[in-house]
């Protein structure tokens, strides 16, 4: 069977942590899920999704149970004075190893 891709938001369940998030988009029909990596406001959760974190371990199995993929990441902002430094790289090398195809940029 030809499944379409159908990517559930990051921002719909914006307070849901994202190991469950998957499981969520697995039971609700969706092929992907879009994860917020870091916070894009100072009130957005911070699920601590950079590295080798419990979190991240956890997305990762819950990917593997569900066979959910991940669509995209986010979000790098591009603002005055944005440097490529030690957590763009974390940010990245964490995305990577969610297996994500897109990053979410977006400026200031």
């Amino acid at each position: 069977m030809n499944k379409r891709t159908l990517s559930l938001a990051a921002l719909t369940l914006l307070d849901v942590p994202p190991p469950e998030q998957v499981r969520i988009a697995a039971r609700t029909g969706f092929t992907h899920v879009g994860l917020r990596l870091l916070p894009a406001t100072p009130t957005d959760p911070d699920y601590d999704m950079l590295g080798d974190t419990p979190a991240v371990r956890a997305t990762l199995a819950a990917l593997m149970e569900t066979g959910i993929r991940v669509s995209d990441v986010e979000i790098v902002r591009l603002t005055p004075g944005f440097t490529l430094d030690d957590r763009l790289q974390r940010f990245m090398e964490t995305a990577a190893r969610l297996g994500a195809g897109q990053v979410l940029v977006a400026r200031q």
